[in-house]
């Protein structure tokens, strides 16, 4: 079960943006930005999710994208967004907020097992770009990098920053305790169930 996992006490990899917009409308803006790209997009409905669609690892080089959007039964009229994207796909999360002028969280957590492992949070406000928020803990080839740009929230353990492993400063619990805060509960069964169609995309350039 995807609650299984994506929870605390998984030792997979989670790269993921929550949108604060119905399932209808984000359907409809992300085929409007994507056929403006001359892309084209095949659309399919889905019974359950199915992640084996997005292998993890996900390719750096991909000839084909694909993404899984559904609406949460414990989160009506707001959408969650996966794809096989390396960072998720966070150029087109930026211009899907900039088009519908809405607020996407988009969070990154990073499996233990990763040899360049990520745990982040981010609030992209592309209509308010004076409020968005980003922060995050990485590691790279010289060592761990910690980040953040922005008007912390106020659910934000900012003493945590603090710490003297930048490594420390923002792990995968963390991320997963902003998400809820934010509203959407990862660990909660009925946020990986929808009453309404799950819709999986592949998208080519034409």
């Amino acid at each position: 079960m995807m609650i299984e996992k994506f929870s605390n006490n998984s030792s997979e990899g989670l790269d993921i943006s929550l949108i604060n917009d119905s399932i209808d409308n984000v359907k409809s803006a992300l085929e409007h930005v994507l056929y403006k790209s001359k892309i084209s997009i095949s659309c399919t409905r889905l019974d359950t999710l199915d992640f084996s669609l997005l292998p993890w690892p996900f390719e750096r080089n991909i000839e084909v994208k694909r993404f899984i959007i559904w609406e949460p039964i414990m989160n009506p009229e707001q959408t969650v967004f996966v794809s096989n994207v390396m960072d998720g796909w966070l150029t087109l999360m930026n211009t899907l907020s900039c088009y519908r002028k809405i607020d996407i969280i988009k969070v990154s957590i990073s499996s233990p097992k990763d040899s360049y492992p990520c745990n982040r949070y981010e609030l992209i406000k592309c209509h308010d770009q004076q409020n968005q928020r980003v922060i995050y803990s990485m590691k790279e080839d010289n060592g761990w990098v910690f980040y953040q740009q922005g008007i912390p929230q106020k659910f934000e353990k900012i003493d945590n920053y603090q710490k003297r492993l930048k490594r420390d400063r923002l792990n995968r619990e963390l991320v997963l305790e902003y998400t809820k805060m934010s509203g959407f509960d990862l660990n909660h069964i009925n946020f990986w169930r929808s009453n309404s169609p799950i819709l999986f995309f592949e998208v080519n350039k034409n």
